[in-house]
C-alpha cells in the first residue's frame, strides 16, 4: 500500500502539469479569438481555462473584457470583482470596473472604483467620477425625447441608420432568405461569415419603420457595409466599409478596421461605381461619414495618428476643386482622449457620441453649436431619453416630421444593437396661417426657420407647419406669401414648455391700406410701433408692427370706422377713429398716424426741431360734424412735466446731440422748444411730477446742477390737429409708387405776410443742394403770391416742383445745413410752420 504513494503523486503531478500546459494554451487561443473580435468564442475558451485554474488572473480579466463587450454587465462585474482581490492585477481593472457598474447604473460605486483607478494609476483631471456625478444629476430628470424599439430589428446587431427620401437605410448582421425578407432564428452566436449588410424600410406616418428588407442584392461580401450618409442632391452616398460580424461590437473599443467609400445612387439608394475616399490609409480608420445639407462638406470619425487629440476624433474634408481637401479635426470642444464617432450635422448643428464627455454610461449622444468662426463650441449631453446607461451612437434627426433614430445596446432590446425612433416631446412648434380679414388658411406660406437651425420650409394646403427645434433659447420665424404682409415672430423658451401652437395672420395687400407711424413733434419714422386696429362693426382686433421706416399696413376697409390703437416704447399711447373713405386708393400711402413723446402745438411751447430728411406736410381739413372723422385722437393728460436743462438766446438752431452726449442715460428724450423768444432744451415728457423729479437727478448727476422740473398744459383742442404727409414721387413702399397722398382736392394754406412788392426769382433745384420746402398746393406755381417773401429768403431762388397732381414750392440752394437750419427758424417764427428741410 505504501508503495502505491509516489505513483499516485506522480500521477498526480502529472495531471497538474498537463493541465497547466492545456490552461497556457487555451489562453493563447482565447487572447487569439479575443484579438479577432471573435468575444463569443474568446469567451468559451476562457472559462475552459477557469474550469483549469479558478483563480487565473488573466482569465478572469480576459472573460470580463468577452462579457462586457457582449453587452452581459453583470457577468463582467463578477469577473472583475473576483480579479481586483488579487494584488497583481492591473489597475486598469479599477477602471473596467467602473465602467461596467456605471453600465449596470451603480454611479454611486462605479465612482469609487473609479478614484481607486485615478490614484494607483497618479492621474490629474481624471473625467470618469465627474461623470458619474453628471449622470447622479441627470438620472432623474424628465427626458424631452420619447423613444421607441423599432419592431423590425432582429436579434442580430442593427445600426448605423440614415434617411433616404421617405425610408430608412440601415445596416444589419440578420441572415435573410431569397425574398429579401429576415428569417428568424438568425443572428445568435458569433459567425465569421455573418456580415453586415444594408437594409431599407419605409417610415410610416407614426414615425416607425417597416417593412425592411435587402436595399441591394449585390454587394462586397468580404467587408461589410454601413453605416451610410446620402447626399441627394449630389446623388452620391458615403458608405463605411467594416470588418463587423455577428457578436462583435460597432465601436471602437471592437479594434475595427474601417474605411470610407464614395458611390453613385440611383432612385432608389442604390449604389454603383465606387471609389475609395482618397485620404483613407494603412494602420488606421476612416469611418461614420456624413454629409453636409449641400453635400460639400465630409463629417466622419477617424483614429489617424496626426492631428488627434486620442482615440477616434470628428474630422471634416471639403469637396473643393473636384476633390477633397485634407481632413480638419473639429478641436478640443468636440474631440477628447477617449473616442468621439458618428457625426451628424442639422444646419449649425453638430451631433456626435463620445464616451469621454460626461454621459450617463458607454457612448453618449452630444450636441456642440458652431458659431460665427465657424468652429464648433458648446457641447452638451442629450440627457436621459436619448442616452442611457449603455451605448447610444448612431444619431440622426429629421425637425421637419419631428421624427429621429439611433443605434443601443440598452437594456430591454432584441439583439446585440438594436435600431430605436424617437421624437422630441415637449417643443414640438405647431404653426396654423391664416388670412387676418377673411380667416382662411393660406397655402403654401413660406415658412424661414433659418436663425432656429431649419431652412426656409412650405406650409400645407390648409397653411398648416410642424417643427421641433433641437435646444432652448430664442430665435426668429419669419412667415411670408407673396401679396400678403411678411410677419416675423419671435420664438423663446423652447425646451421647457409644452407643444406650442402658433396662430399667424397674415395682412393681404390687395385688402388693406398703408400708413405711416410718427414721432408727432420731429416727424422721424417710429419703428416697432404695436398698432391694433379693431373693427366697431365685427370686433375683430388685428395687431400689426412698423417697420424701420415707420410703415405699417393695416386691415382696414373702405367704409367702415375702425378704432385704432398705437404704442411704442417712449411714446404716449394713443388711441383715434379711423375711416377710409369709398374713393381711398389702396395703392398709396393714406397718411401718417402721430405719436407724441414732447406734445406739440402746445399753447406756450412751440416744437422747435425740424423733420431730418422728411416729406413735406400740409394741413389737412378738419371734417365738419355731419362727416365722418379721419382722425380722432383719444384721450391725452392735461398736464405733463418736462426737466429744463437750459435756456439759449438766439437764432442759431441748438444742436440737440450736445445735450444728448452729456446725459448719463440713453433714454432721455431731449426736445428744444420755443418760449418767451428762447429756445429752452427739456428732456421729456413724463406723465407725473415723480417721473420727473427721478430724471431730475439723474440730469443734475450729468452736470446740469441748474436743471428744474416745470409743467407744461396740455391744449386737448390744439391736440386734436391732425397733420397728413406727403411723400416724394419716387419712393416705393409695399404696395406701389406714391404719388400723393392724403386729400387732393386740400390747396396750401400759405400765411398771410406783407407784401413788399418784392419778386420772387423761379430757378431749378440743383443736385447734392439742400433746400427749405415752403409746402405744396393744387393751383397752378406761377399764380403763387409770393408777397413779403424776399425780405425772408434774402437772394435765394424760388423752385417749383410738380408732385402729382400737386406743386411743391422750395427755397434754395444751401451747401450746408446749418444756413439752411437758421431759415428754417425764421421762416416757422413768420408763419410757414410747416416747413421743412429737403436734399
Amino acid at each position: 500500500m505504501g508503495s502505491t504513494k509516489p505513483h499516485v503523486l506522480l500521477a498526480f503531478f502529472l495531471m497538474m502539469s498537463i493541465s497547466g500546459m492545456m490552461a497556457q494554451n487555451n489562453l493563447s487561443k482565447a487572447e487569439k479569438q479575443f484579438e479577432l473580435g471573435a468575444y463569443n468564442l474568446a469567451l468559451e475558451t476562457y472559462n475552459d481555462v477557469l474550469k483549469s485554474y479558478n483563480g487565473n488572473l488573466k482569465a478572469l480579466v480576459g472573460a470580463g473584457d468577452c462579457y462586457r463587450l457582449l453587452n452581459k454587465m453583470d457577468a463582467a462585474r463578477q469577473m472583475y470583482a473576483t480579479a481586483i482581490i488579487n494584488d497583481e492585477v492591473d489597475p486598469v481593472v479599477y477602471e473596467k470596473l467602473g465602467k461596467v457598474m456605471k453600465g449596470l447604473r451603480q454611479y454611486e460605486e462605479a465612482k469609487m472604483y473609479f478614484k481607486r483607478y485615478e490614484a494607483l494609476a497618479q492621474l490629474k483631471d481624471y473625467p470618469y467620477t465627474k461623470s458619474c456625478d453628471f449622470a447622479l444629476n441627470v438620472i432623474n430628470q424628465q427626458s424631452e425625447f420619447e423613444l421607441s424599439l423599432e419592431i423590425d430589428n432582429s436579434p442580430g446587431a442593427d445600426f448605423g441608420p440614415a434617411f433616404f427620401k421617405d425610408q430608412l437605410v440601415f445596416s444589419s448582421s440578420r441572415s435573410t432568405g431569397r425574398s429579401g425578407q429576415y428569417r428568424k432564428g438568425s443572428g445568435r452566436g458569433f459567425s465569421q461569415y455573418a456580415k453586415s449588410k444594408m437594409f431599407k424600410g419605409r417610415i410610416n406616418s407614426f414615425g416607425n419603420l417597416q417593412g425592411a428588407k435587402t436595399l441591394h442584392a449585390e454587394w462586397d461580401k468580404s467587408m461589410g457595409e454601413g453605416p451610410v450618409s446620402y447626399s441627394e442632391s449630389r446623388g452620391l452616398v458615403v458608405i463605411t466599409k467594416n470588418n463587423f460580424v455577428d457578436g462583435t461590437r460597432q465601436i471602437p473599443e471592437s479594434k475595427a478596421e474601417l474605411s470610407l467609400y464614395f458611390a453613385e445612387i440611383d432612385e432608389n439608394g442604390n449604389w454603383t461605381k465606387e471609389v475609395p475616399f482618397e485620404h483613407n490609409g494603412p494602420g488606421y480608420s476612416n469611418a461614420y461619414g456624413c454629409f453636409s445639407e449641400d453635400g460639400n462638406m465630409l463629417y466622419f470619425a477617424s483614429d489617424r495618428k496626426d492631428n488627434t487629440y486620442g482615440g477616434f476624433d470628428i474630422f471634416v474634408s471639403y469637396f473643393q476643386n473636384g476633390t477633397w481637401t485634407k481632413p480638419v479635426n473639429l478641436g478640443p470642444s468636440v474631440n477628447t482622449q477617449g473616442d468621439e464617432i458618428t457625426p451628424f450635422v442639422i444646419g449649425s448643428d453638430l451631433y456626435f457620441s463620445s464616451d469621454y464627455h460626461p454621459g450617463l454610461g458607454g457612448m453618449d449622444v452630444f450636441i456642440s453649436k458652431r458659431n460665427s468662426g465657424g468652429l464648433f463650441t458648446d457641447t452638451q449631453n442629450l440627457g436621459k431619453g436619448i442616452n442611457s446607461s449603455r451605448d447610444d451612437y448612431g444619431f440622426i434627426y429629421d425637425p421637419f416630421r419631428n421624427v429621429g433614430f439611433l443605434s443601443s445596446n440598452r437594456l430591454g432590446g432584441k439583439g446585440n444593437e438594436d435600431i430605436y425612433s424617437f421624437k422630441k416631446n415637449n417643443d414640438l412648434l405647431m404653426i396654423s396661417v391664416f388670412d387676418a380679414i377673411s380667416m382662411q388658411p393660406i397655402p403654401d406660406v413660406k415658412i424661414d426657420l433659418s436663425s432656429c437651425g431649419g431652412q426656409v420650409y412650405t406650409s400645407d394646403a390648409l397653411g398648416r407647419f410642424s417643427y421641433s427645434l433641437l435646444r432652448e433659447g430664442q430665435c426668429n420665424m419669419v412667415v411670408s406669401k407673396s401679396n400678403y404682409e411678411s410677419k416675423t415672430i419671435s420664438l423663446t423658451n423652447f425646451g421647457s414648455s409644452p407643444t406650442k401652437s402658433v396662430r399667424v395672420e397674415l395682412i393681404s395687400l390687395n385688402e388693406s391700406f398703408e400708413y405711416f407711424v410718427r414721432n408727432k413733434q420731429t416727424g422721424q419714422p417710429v419703428s416697432n410701433a404695436i398698432v391694433t386696429t379693431n373693427s366697431i362693426r365685427t370686433g375683430k382686433a388685428i395687431e400689426s408692427v412698423s417697420d424701420a421706416e415707420g410703415r405699417v399696413i393695416l386691415p382696414v376697409s373702405k367704409g367702415e370706422t375702425f378704432k385704432v390703437t398705437i404704442f411704442a416704447e417712449g411714446f404716449i399711447r394713443t388711441t383715434m377713429d379711423l375711416y377710409i373713405p369709398e374713393t381711398a386708393d389702396p395703392n398709396y400711402i393714406q397718411g401718417s398716424l402721430y405719436l407724441s413723446n414732447s406734445l406739440p402745438n402746445i399753447k406756450d411751447d412751440i416744437a422747435s426741431t425740424p423733420p431730418k430728411s422728411d416729406p413735406g406736410i400740409s394741413s389737412y381739413e378738419t371734417p365738419s360734424s355731419n362727416e365722418r372723422p379721419v382722425f380722432g385722437f383719444g384721450s391725452t393728460p392735461s398736464t405733463v412735466h418736462y426737466v429744463q436743462l437750459a435756456a439759449i438766446i438766439g437764432d442759431e438752431a441748438v444742436d440737440k446731440s450736445t445735450f444728448e452726449r452729456k446725459l448719463q442715460s440713453e433714454d432721455m428724450n431731449v426736445v428744444v422748444v420755443f418760449h418767451d423768444g428762447k429756445q429752452k432744451v427739456r428732456v421729456g415728457p413724463y406723465m407725473s411730477k415723480a417721473e420727473a423729479s427721478a430724471a431730475l437727478g439723474t440730469v443734475k448727476k450729468s452736470g446740469y446742477k441748474g436743471a428744474f422740473v416745470i409743467p407744461v398744459k396740455v391744449d386737448s383742442a390744439e391736440i386734436e390737429e391732425v397733420y397728413v404727409q406727403q411723400i416724394p414721387e419716387e419712393e416705393v413702399t409695399a404696395k406701389g409708387p406714391i404719388l400723393s397722398y392724403g386729400s387732393p382736392d386740400n390747396s396750401f394754406n400759405w400765411p398771410p405776410l406783407e407784401d413788399n412788392g418784392a419778386k420772387v426769382k423761379n430757378g431749378q433745384r440743383m443736385e447734392g443742394m439742400i433746400y427749405i420746402q415752403l409746402g405744396a398746393f393744387k393751383e397752378n406755381a406761377a399764380n403763387f403770391n409770393a408777397s413779403g417773401l424776399q425780405k425772408l429768403i434774402g437772394d435765394k431762388d424760388l423752385v417749383k416742383e410738380p408732385r402729382g397732381n400737386l406743386t411743391a414750392v422750395l427755397v434754395g440752394a444751401y451747401k450746408d445745413r446749418s444756413a439752411a437750419e437758421a431759415d428754417l427758424r425764421i421762416l416757422k417764427k413768420n408763419g410757414y410752420s410747416t416747413a421743412f428741410i429737403k436734399k
